[in-house]
């Protein structure tokens, strides 16, 4: 079975261009190279256990029969052109420890979500991947005794997991806006940066085809204000848009609220109008 998913693994990257092992499709285990050793390791019963093709130039995405190198412990495809989707598959990969798809030179993308599943398997130490990912770190996480976590330049939000943070060798996630507050360690260790979230109110003017919204960083209410959320989306233009503070019930006068005061962001919005074309 190991030498079915190396070779669709061997297609998928245009095996036959890769810098290593590049005519090795039908014989992974002799992959090795001099300075390195052995690049795809192998057990006695002939089951792959390590993939570390680290600046091979492997291409594409990961198939999904990668789940059935059951005795896989590390990938290692750091520094190539793959790219797609993490597959859920991994997460039955019950020995693997270490999975590192992350890239010095910016050329590994990898996209879409972290299986949350990940964070159930026992072993896994080392967590590194490059690319536009979306979603947030899943909660599950939080279980695993991680050693290594990068994951810089990606898309993600949401909360941070209480990870151990203090207590990994290597952290960065540099570049992703994660939910204020951040566990301790998070900014620190990981340089990890959080965007307090928006609470917006508003109200529809229907005759006046108008609409006006507030936003602040916490809760907060607003005469007049009623709606939660942001104006509709139809309502496309920007008539005016001013920042003032206040107190968080909208009526104190802002000399007795001077601890608590907020800084609100108001914006009347209108429609935009339609242009007919004459026949």
């Amino acid at each position: 079975m190991d030498c079915g998913v190396w070779q669709e693994f061997f297609d998928n990257g245009n095996g036959k261009s890769w810098v290593q092992c590049g005519d090795l499709r039908n014989d992974p285990c002799s992959c090795v190279n001099s300075d390195f050793g052995d690049l795809i390791s192998c057990n006695a019963d002939g089951h792959i256990t390590q993939i570390m093709l680290f600046g091979n130039g492997v291409e594409g995405s990961l198939p999904r029969s990668i789940g059935n190198l059951s005795q896989l412990n590390n990938l290692n495809l750091w520094d190539n052109y793959a790219a797609g989707p993490l597959p859920d598959s991994l997460c039955g990969l019950s020995q693997l420890s270490a999975i590192r798809l992350g890239s010095t030179m910016g050329n590994n993308n990898f996209t879409g979500t972290i299986p949350s599943c990940l964070g159930e398997l026992p072993k896994l130490e080392e967590f590194s991947v490059r690319g536009a990912l979306t979603g947030s770190i899943p909660e599950s996480f939080a279980k695993l005794a991680l050693k290594e976590l990068l994951l810089s330049g990606t898309s993600l939000t949401g909360k941070l997991p209480a990870l151990t943070f203090t207590q990994m060798d290597e952290c960065s996630l540099r570049g992703a806006k994660f939910a204020c507050p951040l566990p301790g360690g998070a900014a620190s260790k990981c340089h990890a940066q959080c965007q307090p979230s928006t609470v917006c109110v508003h109200s529809e003017d229907t005759e006046d085809h108008k609409c006006t919204d507030a936003c602040a960083a916490k809760a907060f209410k607003s005469k007049g204000l009623e709606t939660s959320g942001k104006c509709p989306s139809k309502y496309s233009t920007v008539d005016k848009q001013v920042s003032e503070e206040q107190c968080p019930d909208g009526v104190t006068n802002l000399r007795y609220c001077q601890s608590t005061k907020l800084n609100v962001t108001v914006t009347t919005r209108g429609m935009a109008s339609k242009v007919y074309t004459a026949l």
